[in-house]
């Protein structure tokens, strides 16, 4: 009997995993049509490509907050927004681009990001580390001249 429990139980949590899965599929699918529809909203110009000016016109629309309030982007103007999502920094986000950022920028961050953040403010700090002791060490062999 007990056994018999377990099996169902296993293939109830089993089901259950995949419906999950499946739902958070298709809430990414539609999450991803309403990015690429806001994209489209904000090139009015149908250029396929949207540039700051064209972002700071869309910000304060209504469409505009709620999708920002929706991703939980905490974006506090068009500026911020854009230079986030602007990944090559050509000034410009074409609809992959835009698409791809507010997808990985989706929700709030998790300690994961946070730790390469860290990992990588580390090693930058380093980096400065030896660029600051060969200056100081040429100034000094200027000095010593």
């Amino acid at each position: 009997m007990t056994g018999v429990f377990c099996n169902s139980a296993i293939k109830a949590a089993e089901n259950d995993a995949e419906l999950l899965v499946q739902s958070m599929v298709q809430m990414r699918k539609e999450l991803r049509e309403q990015v690429v529809a806001l994209f489209h909203t904000i090139d009015k110009r149908g250029l396929g490509r949207v540039t700051i000016t064209d972002v700071e016109k869309a910000f304060d629309t209504e469409a505009m907050q709620a999708f920002i309030q929706a991703l939980q982007l905490g974006a506090v103007d068009a500026w911020t927004l854009f230079t986030t999502l602007d990944k090559d920094g050509d000034f410009e986000l074409s609809v992959d681009e835009f698409t791809e950022r507010c997808m990985q920028l989706h929700g709030p961050a998790k300690s994961v990001d946070l730790f390469a953040v860290k990992m990588q403010n580390t090693k930058l700090q380093n980096q400065m580390n030896r660029v600051e002791d060969i200056v100081a060490a040429q100034w000094e062999m200027r000095l010593a001249q």
